[in-house]
């Protein structure tokens, strides 16, 4: 073994020790599994540095739960702690940890992403699941780029904007956990092109639905073909049915008032699709429909004395949660709009995003398993804010036992932070006030500080010929 990657190893040894030292739920513990391993394993050569793949990748994490996530606040960190332990004085330059994230391996860390969320799911008490079963949810979402050729090259911009203003887009579909609200797995790609859509990047990840489970989504996915790939891994599938395909109760086995199970035919083969996997789907399914408050649901849930319309109904409400665990990924931790310069880099840093959100879940399904509470009722800023002022206390803890009274607070404050319980809530998707006195950009950057110099250079002529 080299003796520098030697060196590497050993510090990766000490700080895994350190980070490890509580055993009640330690933060970040995830990060010094086995899977840590595969990021020194995954990372290229090694040199003597401070940057260790799995202090950058602590870095990183701390950077995005950060109010302020630029990397400048993230070395002063790293400088501040070098200093209270007495080491040699860092540089507060930014540029080796820019190329420390560079070197991290963006398939770990989508790896450590999801082996965090399926932890969380497979330790859940059994009185969470609803009918004893695992209830996910599958759901996308955009996100925005920087303005830059290498991200253009990749993520195009959307079709419905000018060549000249716009950022290049993103489009992420993730598979989550309605009970936990971990991310299970996520695919992304681009916002326009074949194989984009977000049924074409949902079965690239569709592994991750595990046989009886119970999934929701909105009216996008109601689709023969994706039903009957649930079917056949025993999973039940709750979707409001499209607003384009004829629902006649008279037809099909009747159970109940606008309730009846009916025979889905196969439709015309997809583009996407070729021509021996078409031949191998039946030429029809079954498929329970029924209508409850004007709206009509699409299920594989076919014994109603089991499984009541009614139940079903509430059941479904439990969808919009997805909405709230994306936007609290997208609004509070900042992702709407990401800041690295390349693709390679915006994997990454989707990853670490998602990443330290499955950590913060987890610590969450903790607190309330330990406390008597259910995670869906638990506010995810409040339990941020909260991690953020313990983080500096517990990471300079003089002992364990004093560390270990720290977390158990931190959990404890975390179950006491509930959201309300507002049903039938109606916002309207508009701001009330800009959050700039400045108009918005029309053109170019380049095109309007061309058009500002001309202004200038012309008032410079008209006083001087004054």
């Amino acid at each position: 073994m080299h003796g520098n990657q030697r060196t590497t190893i050993l510090q990766f040894i000490n700080q895994k020790q350190f980070l490890s030292q509580d055993k009640e739920g330690a933060l970040l513990k995830e990060l010094t599994t086995k899977e840590s391993e595969q990021i020194i394993n995954g990372s290229g050569e090694f040199r003597n540095r401070v940057y260790t793949p799995l202090k950058t990748l602590y870095t990183f994490i701390r950077q995005v739960l950060s109010a302020d996530n630029t990397c400048k606040k993230a070395v002063s960190g790293i400088v501040a702690e070098y200093s209270e332990e007495e080491k040699k004085p860092l540089s507060i330059n930014t540029g080796a940890y820019v190329k420390a994230r560079k070197r991290l391996c963006g398939e770990v860390i989508h790896e450590l992403t999801r082996s965090v969320g399926l932890a969380v799911s497979t330790g859940i008490p059994a009185n969470w699941k609803p009918y004893g079963r695992d209830l996910k949810v599958f759901d996308g979402t955009t996100i925005i780029l920087p303005d830059t050729p290498a991200n253009h090259e990749v993520y195009p911009k959307h079709s419905n904007q000018k060549s000249s203003v716009g950022f290049p887009m993103i489009r992420l579909i993730v598979v989550m956990s309605l009970i936990t609200g971990c991310v299970i797995n996520y695919a992304y790609g681009a916002c326009k092109g074949k194989g984009t859509g977000e049924i074409s990047l949902l079965r690239c990840i569709l592994d991750c639905i595990n046989n009886h489970d119970i999934v929701v989504a909105d009216r996008y996915f109601c689709n023969f073909f994706l039903f009957h790939d649930l079917q056949k891994k025993q999973v039940d599938i709750l979707v409001p049915g499209h607003t384009q395909r004829r629902y006649d109760f008279r037809r099909g086995k009747r159970l109940g008032k606008k309730d009846h199970i009916t025979l889905w035919k196969k439709p015309k083969r997809p583009d996407w699709m070729s021509k021996e996997a078409y031949e191998q789907y039946p030429d029809a399914i079954q498929i329970r429909e029924f209508k409850i408050r004007s709206v009509v649901y699409v299920t594989t849930f076919l014994d109603a004395k089991i499984y009541p319309k009614d139940d079903l109904h509430e059941l479904y409400k439990r969808r919009w949660g997805v909405e709230l665990h994306l936007n609290s990924i997208k609004t509070i931790m900042k992702m709407d709009r990401l800041v690295c310069k390349t693709p390679d880099m915006i994997e990454k840093e989707i990853g670490v995003h998602l990443l330290a959100y499955n950590i913060i879940r987890k610590l969450m399904a903790e607190a309330c398993a330990k406390h008597q509470a259910v995670p869906w009722n638990i506010s995810f800023k409040a339990s941020l804010q909260l991690l953020n002022e313990f983080i500096p206390y517990i990471t300079v803890a003089s002992s364990i036992k004093k560390r270990k009274r720290l977390v158990s607070d931190l959990l404890q404050q975390i179950v006491k932070n509930k959201v309300g319980n507002r049903p039938g809530r109606v916002e309207p998707r508009a701001v009330r006030k800009t959050t700039s006195s400045f108009p918005a950009l029309k053109n170019t950057r380049k095109d309007e500080q061309q058009r500002l110099l001309k202004l200038r250079k012309a008032r410079m002529d008209k006083n001087e010929a004054a």
